[in-house]
């Protein structure tokens, strides 16, 4: 700001420099992209270790150059990486969400394409708060790790993660409507990507 002057003499006024600084960026992180058993389509995920490349994406695969890449790129000192996964997007061997009758109208739909989601296994009881509502239920989920009855076109089995999903409701005008509570909860399922997503396929005239 200006120097205020109030008697003749030497006055000395400092400006600000109109070089800005440059700022340091980190130069080590890698980006892959190409397929994987598992993980998110199309959507940069940062891994920041193999582990975690594994949890995510289901490790090493024979059909995956990129993990093989991933892993030396952590074994030679890596420390963050970008992964992309995609997949097969036409043709016979186009990747497709496994999928589950429920009955009723009602599907769950594995919450990523690819083969990994033919080991999901649910359970459905009616044990909840109010035994009287009919529309009442609780919802499991495994990823079912038996490599004995994997499904999987690798014969790898789930990764053995289980979760629960208490009083939640058919009737689509109920605040425990599953549907109405995925987005609230998209974000928990893409941090574990072995999770199904629930779809209501009701006809609009059944709504």
């Amino acid at each position: 700001m200006p120097v205020a002057l109030t008697y003749p003499g030497v006055y000395v006024q400092e400006l600000p420099s109109a070089v800005r600084p440059i700022v340091g960026v980190a130069t080590s992180v890698a980006a892959f992209v190409g397929l994987a058993p598992r993980g998110r389509t199309d959507f940069p995920v940062q891994v920041n270790s193999w582990a975690d490349y594994e949890r995510t994406f289901g490790g090493l695969w024979r059909g995956s150059t990129m993990s093989y890449a991933v892993q030396q790129f952590f074994s030679n000192g890596g420390s963050q990486a970008i992964v992309v996964r995609v997949a097969t997007r036409s043709g016979t061997g186009a990747a497709a969400a496994a999928t589950i009758d429920l009955g009723g109208g009602n599907t769950l739909a594995a919450a990523w394409p690819g083969t990994w989601g033919r080991n999901l296994s649910v359970t459905v009881d009616f044990k909840t708060k109010d035994t009287a509502d009919t529309n009442l239920f609780n919802l499991t989920i495994l990823d079912d790790p038996n490599v004995a009855t994997a499904a999987d076109s690798q014969k790898r089995g789930g990764s053995g993660v289980q979760e629960a999903f208490l009083n939640v409701s058919r009737d689509s005008a109920s605040p425990r409507q599953i549907t109405h509570m995925e987005p609230g909860m998209r974000d928990w399922w893409a941090a574990l990507p072995h999770v199904a997503r629930f779809h209501d396929h009701r006809r609009p005239d059944e709504a």
